[in-house]
């Protein structure tokens, strides 16, 4: 799982792919890719030189090339820095920038408008056009000119009860930055009220549960990761469910707000949603500003450490495999991947127990080294919750690509 990729089409219609990553995927050698080798927390370094033209290989020029891409996920995201280097890599070489997001709703996220910074169709909350359109079509005389509060901020307002209340939906809570911290916050809410489709940590907590319709029973759209609507019907209809009585969550949240007085949200169904979405349309003016957060310092382990880098693996602790024991045990095994040299030099054998949370079953959690690596290691998010403590050095050297099938893996500068 690489944190970011290039790719362009060669002059005889292959496709070159480079990946910045700790190790080769089986899909970068399948694709006969190049692995641009990168420590943990060294990503922007990487895409620095790239946009400088001093990074050693064809990457720097492929990149120059027509049609190249760069491909940056949820991993770049959490990178300090990372975003910002691809978004300049992107500008000094040409190249387009594209995110390909993890789950299916995310783009769609995005463009409703579910970022503190952002307003529906990509409109920023702070120009003030953009507030004046939406404020129209919401029927409401102005909106607030400071943005809103990311999912840490909302959860800090509950557990230092400036917020008193909290509507939940769908959200697991092992899959938030910081799970503990959130538990504490759902905690201390005053009033929690949960969206859901089966019990989770958020209905424990609950004061109130409301049952919402799975995807499969409600109409709605997908918006692809190249901003495609992909509007689909309910699959099962009303007189195929045993729960008639479950609604889409857009209804409950038109409800709920009708109960609470005011102006109402007057969306009480899909057509109502997209009706008011094609009213609004896409923001033609100015788009927010280009990230601009600087890179920290790599952390240095000490002796019995290593810096892991964390994905999540396809098939992880999800919820939505309850009670699909057949499709849960086909589930790969959480390895925490180390290069051999890493391995030899902090005494992890490979194949051996490296400690973390085991997936559901019987299949333990192992470490593997892993002949195409650079120093330090990948683990999934599982696995990184809770992990052996690793030791880890990389000695100060220059950046450089590395072809999947060489035994000498290079080492980068850290």
């Amino acid at each position: 799982m690489s944190s970011c990729g290039c790719a362009r089409r060669g002059a005889s219609g292959g496709l070159r792919v480079f990946s910045l990553a700790t190790h080769a995927t089986r899909g970068l050698t399948k694709t006969g890719g190049t692995l641009l080798p990168a420590a943990p927390g060294t990503e922007p370094q990487w895409l620095t030189a790239l946009a400088e033209g001093t990074a050693e290989g064809d990457a720097t020029q492929a990149l120059r090339a027509d049609g190249a891409l760069i491909l940056v996920g949820e991993r770049a995201a959490q990178v300090p820095g990372a975003l910002t280097a691809a978004v300049a890599a992107a500008t000094a070489t040409g190249a387009t920038l594209v995110w390909i997001p993890r789950r299916a709703g995310e783009r769609g996220a995005v463009e409703a408008g579910a970022l503190p910074g952002l307003l529906p169709g990509g409109r920023p909350a702070t120009d003030p056009r953009a507030r004046e359109e939406t404020a129209a079509a919401w029927g409401v005389a102005e909106l607030p000119r400071s943005p809103g509060r990311d999912t840490g901020q909302i959860l800090g307002a509950v557990a230092t009860g400036e917020l008193g209340a909290l509507v939940v939906g769908g959200v697991e809570v092992a899959d938030l930055p910081d799970p503990a911290r959130a538990r504490e916050a759902l905690d201390a809410a005053g009033f929690l009220v949960s969206l859901e489709q089966r019990p989770s940590e958020v209905t424990d907590r609950a004061d109130v549960v409301l049952p919402v319709s799975a995807v499969v029973e409600k109409p709605g759209t997908f918006l692809n990761w190249e901003g495609r609507a992909r509007p689909f019907e309910a699959a099962l209809k009303p007189d195929q469910m045993v729960g008639r009585h479950v609604m889409p969550d857009a209804r409950v949240l038109h409800m709920l707000a009708d109960a609470m007085g005011g102006r109402p949200l007057d969306l009480p169904d899909v057509r109502a949603v997209r009706a008011e979405m094609d009213r609004l349309g896409r923001w033609a003016g100015p788009y927010a500003a280009d990230p601009a957060e600087p890179p920290r310092r790599v952390p240095a382990p000490g002796a019995g450490e290593a810096v892991l880098a964390g994905h999540r693996l396809l098939l992880d602790q999800g919820r939505l495999q309850d009670g699909d024991e057949a499709l849960a045990a086909t589930r790969h095994v959480a390895v925490a991947r180390l290069s051999p040299a890493t391995a030899a030099e902090t005494g992890v054998r490979r194949r051996g127990v490296a400690g973390g949370a085991r997936p559901r079953g019987d299949r333990p959690a192992a470490a593997a080294d892993h002949p195409h690596a650079g120093p330090g290691g990948l683990a999934p998010a599982e696995l990184r919750r809770r992990r052996r403590r690793l030791r880890h050095r990389v000695p100060a050297r220059g950046v450089g690509a590395h072809r999947p099938g060489t035994d000498d893996v290079p080492e980068v500068l850290s």
